[in-house]
Formats: C-alpha cells, sequence, structure tokens
C-alpha cells in the first residue's frame, strides 16, 4: 500500500494541515539547508527528496541509491548535501542542480553510513559507520575523508558495538560528539584522537544528542525501558543544567535552538515534545499520530523544525 507523505504545518498548540503526497516509505532523516529554504528528507525506499519550505512544495526527487538512506547533511554554504545508506553508499550532491557529484562506495563496502556531518569549511565529511557482526553485535567506526580528494583522515572504531552511532560536529568544527553507551564521546576532529571529556545518561543506552548552534549546550537522550530521559550539560564545564523526563518510548532524536534555551524531541511513542531548557518545563507536546518519529531537524533561525516517522509522514511547524 502506498504511503502517503503528509506535510503539516503546526502552531504551538494549533494544527492547521497541509498535504503533500509522493512518498513510498518512512522518513529517516531530515535536515534544514544553511539559509532554511529547503528541506532536504531520505527515506526507506531510496529517495532523496528537495521541498520548498516557502511554497511547501516537492522541488526535486533524485533517485541515487538502491537501498534505504539513513543520513543526510548538508555543507555549511549549502552547495553540497551528502547521503548515506546501506552497503555503505555514500554520495556527494549538487545541492542546487541536483547533479551526483562523486560517489563513495567502495571504501565502506558491507556497511550502514547511520550518520553524517560536514566540517564548517566544507572540506572534511566525517561519516558514522557500522558494519553487522551478528544479530547481537556490531562494528562501529568513525571515518573521515576529504571532500576534494576522497583521502582517508582518520579512521576510528567507536566504544559502543552494540548501536549505529550518529555524529554531532561542534559549530567550529573541531570536536565531534558520538554516542557510546550510556555516555557521549568527544572527538578531536584534525586527529581523531578521543577526549578525555566524558558526558554521561547514568544508566541505559543514548540513542540521541545535540549540541546548540552556539556551541555552548550539549543534549543527550536515552535511557532504559520505562525511563527514557534527556539531560542538558554546559558544554566547556560538563555542568549539568536540566533534565527532562516525559517520553514513553526510546527517544531517537533532539535538536537544540541555536541559544541552547529550547530543545525539541522526537521518540517512538509517536510524539515530539517541546521543552524550555533553563527551567525545564515541558512547552507543548504533539501527538505525530503516524508511529514512531525517526528523525528531527530545526531551521537555522530555530523558527520552525520538522519531524519525520514510519508512516512517511513529515510534520513541519513553528516555534515561537
Amino acid at each position: 500500500m502506498r504511503n502517503a507523505l503528509g506535510l503539516f504545518l503546526l502552531s504551538l498548540g494549533v494544527a492547521q494541515a497541509q498535504e503533500l503526497h509522493g512518498q513510498h516509505g518512512p522518513v529517516l532523516a531530515l535536515v534544514f539547508s544553511p539559509d532554511g529554504t529547503t528541506l532536504a528528507s531520505v527515506s526507506e525506499e531510496g529517495t532523496l527528496k528537495f521541498w520548498n519550505v516557502a511554497t511547501r512544495t516537492e522541488r526535486q526527487v533524485l533517485h541515487g541509491d538502491a537501498g534505504r538512506v539513513l543520513s543526510v547533511a548538508f555543507s555549511t554554504d549549502g552547495s553540497k548535501l551528502a547521503t548515506g545508506g546501506y552497503k555503505g553508499s555514500v554520495r556527494l550532491w549538487d545541492a542546487h542542480t541536483g547533479a551526483l557529484e562523486a560517489s563513495l562506495d567502495k571504501p565502506w563496502p558491507s556497511a550502514l553510513v547511520s550518520g553524517l556531518a560536514f566540517t564548517p569549511d566544507g572540506t572534511k565529511l566525517v561519516a558514522a559507520v557500522g558494519w553487522s557482526i551478528h544479530l547481537s553485535s556490531s562494528l562501529c567506526k568513525l571515518l573521515a575523508r576529504d571532500v576534494a580528494s576522497k583521502r582517508q583522515l582518520f579512521e576510528v572504531v567507536t566504544e559502543d558495538n552494540r548501536v549505529y552511532p550518529s555524529v554531532v560536529l561542534s559549530p567550529d568544527g573541531k570536536t565531534l560528539a558520538v554516542p557510546a553507551g550510556r555516555s557521549a564521546t568527544f572527538y578531536e576532529v584534525a586527529t581523531g584522537r578521543k577526549s578525555p571529556k566524558r558526558l554521561s545518561l547514568g544508566e541505559g543506552r543514548a540513542s540521541g544528542h545535540a549540541i546548540s548552534g552556539d556551541g555552548a549546550v550539549f543534549a543527550l537522550a536515552g535511557g532504559k525501558r520505562g525511563n527514557q530521559q534527556i539531560k542538558v550539560w554546559q558544554l566547556a564545564t560538563g555542568k549539568e543544567i536540566a533534565r527532562l523526563h516525559g517520553h514513553g518510548d526510546k527517544i531517537t532524536s533532539a535538536a537544540l535552538s541555536r541559544d541552547g534555551t529550547l530543545l525539541v524531541s522526537g521518540s517512538w511513542d509517536g510524539t515530539v515534545k517541546v521543552w524550555d531548557v533553563p527551567t525545564g518545563a515541558l512547552r507543548t507536546t504533539f501527538q505525530a499520530n503516524v508511529g514512531p518519529v525517526h528523525g528531527m531537524a530545526p531551521s537555522p533561525d530555530g523558527k520552525t523544525a520538522a519531524a519525520g516517522g514510519r508512516g512517511g509522514t513529515i510534520h513541519l511547524w513553528s516555534v515561537p
């Protein structure tokens, strides 16, 4: 049965719907362009779609992958977009024309590319890559490549071999954060060297993380069954500033506003929650009604956020 991609415009408290049709499978990841005019979504069906945010229309659809596309990232200047998927598939696209510029399949065969991030200058691409060993274990690595030459810069085996990690870069491009077990581990982008800094949930497993746009605040989401939480710290000092509870199932994604005062989270419980970080108060809960929420993306100005889920639906709403 064909799934519809519903794009809903939501204001905090009132849902005013507008639908777009065209997606055939679950939306697995989302990202806004740096200027906020375009939303890119990737899905289980292997497509990459570009949406015009102002007109709420599909701008372009690309079929560059034979399997699921799991991750997507814009370069800081918005000129390039990278996608990652099954079988080690990494593609570099011209974000304006949709032309395929490069394919990095061969270096990472038989792998799942679960996270991607460009450095701010656009010269390096970091990927979180996992190889399945058997049903209960995998080999997870971080790999960095020079975008122009495709030369590998470093390779690091992560500490957690039971999840395929996502990656988040600090705004200055110097630090890489990766979930590992119940903690977040930090690496130097230039060398791949692990930092002594660790921030921990205390129990359970980390499943989502975020750094604010000013680089001052870090959030780590996860926990164990029946006790999901989001912890928030001042990144420089490691001081905990908030602990957020309310999701009834695995938290899959988190996003912080530029100044770190607002946090949006998505969960397998089918909800999207908006939190006030300084007070720890829950501001609003949206019931997505499309099953688990897989992906979350804030716009660069922090005024809009998008979430995608299993039902092939994207929610786009304004955040005051």
